[in-house]
């Protein structure tokens, strides 16, 4: 069960990096499509840290919502899935539990994931010049 068990850590953490490079990805191309936008927020007075943080809060709250439906759809998944594979394999039903001990590890690692993945792209619109950003097209 230990192999197992460090699989499924493995694939989980692959399957968590995955998400993240997809969410910089995301944040990536909404920072550039919305370039003009944050230059006209920096043009009437706004600071590089208000923009960072909106931005990084735009991706905080994508890892939030993300969290929010995977763990939603986590438990019945997880049921119907161990039932299926324990009526196949071993012809009998298995007790099922669900630990939210995993639910708040994976909270937190949805948020820290998202956090680093919005940080790069909230960088480079906080350092972009308001005059490229007006000009940009």
């Amino acid at each position: 069960m230990l192999m197992i068990y460090i699989f499924l850590i493995v694939m989980s953490v692959i399957i968590g990096g995955v998400g993240g490079l997809g969410l910089m990805t995301t944040m990536s191309l909404n920072v550039l499509e919305r370039r003009r936008e944050m230059g006209v927020l920096r043009a009437i007075g706004a600071s590089s840290r208000v923009v960072w943080l909106i931005v990084v809060s735009e991706g905080l709250f994508i890892g939030l919502m993300s969290f929010v439906i995977a763990s939603a759809l986590a438990a019945p998944i997880s049921r119907g899935l161990g039932d299926f594979i324990a009526s196949v394999m071993l012809n009998s039903e298995l007790s099922f539990s669900f630990d939210l001990n995993g639910l708040a590890v994976w909270f937190l690692a949805s948020l820290t994931l998202s956090g680093l993945a919005s940080f790069i792209p909230a960088w480079n619109a906080s350092r972009s010049p308001v005059r490229d950003a007006l000009g940009f097209e």
